[in-house]
């Protein structure tokens, strides 16, 4: 059963969405520095990814690896993805 398409969804990585606490969050990074950012998420796509609704915009940078080891305003190297 389709419930939804949107073509225009904003999807990141399951694995970058962190929920503590009753809030989900993301982290983008901005000058390197590494930001929490609040978001709603939506529905589950195909191949780990998830939808958020609000947010994060199209051009944000989100971290997709090592949050666990980020907190608000880490500075933070990003490393070209595998593919």
């Amino acid at each position: 059963v389709v419930t939804k398409i949107d073509d225009e969804a904003l999807m990141v990585p399951e694995t970058a969405v962190v929920k503590f606490a009753g809030v989900t969050k993301v982290f983008v990074v901005r000058d390197n520095i590494a930001y929490q950012q609040e978001v709603r998420t939506g529905t589950r796509g195909g191949q780990g990814l998830i939808e958020i609704e609000e947010g994060v915009a199209a051009n944000d940078q989100v971290v997709t690896a090592g949050m666990t080891k980020l907190e608000d305003h880490t500075r933070v190297t990003i490393k070209p993805t595998d593919g």
